[in-house]
């Protein structure tokens, strides 16, 4: 679990600093939002952000929010959710099977993401949270 832990992979931040690319964020923020009220005034600007920053850059992108990951996919930044990496990653031999459940039971007890069994991680059954 170590190698999932060491954020030193990401390398360093990137910023989005120039006013028409706020302006683009904020609007993606709106489409992703889908005009449903916002539990607080920056829900969704990280995901917009990425998107923003990531397209030029041919980015892929890890994002949660379903709506986001369509925004990411209707503006040509493919995207998986934390689950559908964990899937790959133990198709791939990366991480087995229980250090996947492993690791998204710490997503879930901390309140950010749905309950897999092992078996779903293992086999991509993840419903919705899969796609788009």
């Amino acid at each position: 679990m170590a190698t999932l832990a060491d954020m030193a992979w990401l390398g360093e931040p990137l910023v989005l600093d120039d006013e028409a690319g706020r302006q683009e964020a904020e609007r993606l923020r709106n489409i992703i939002a889908s005009s449903r009220p916002l539990a607080h005034p920056l829900q969704h600007y990280a995901e917009a952000a990425l998107i923003v920053i990531g397209r030029p850059l041919g980015a892929q992108a890890v994002i949660e929010d379903f709506d986001a990951r369509v925004a990411a996919a209707n503006n040509s930044v493919p995207s998986k959710s934390v689950h559908k990496l964990l899937h790959l990653w133990t198709c791939d031999g990366v991480l087995s099977s229980r250090e996947a459940f492993e690791y998204c039971e710490t997503i879930r007890t901390s309140g950010r993401g749905l309950d897999y069994t092992e078996e779903e991680l293992r086999e991509g059954k993840l419903g919705r949270v899969g796609r788009p």
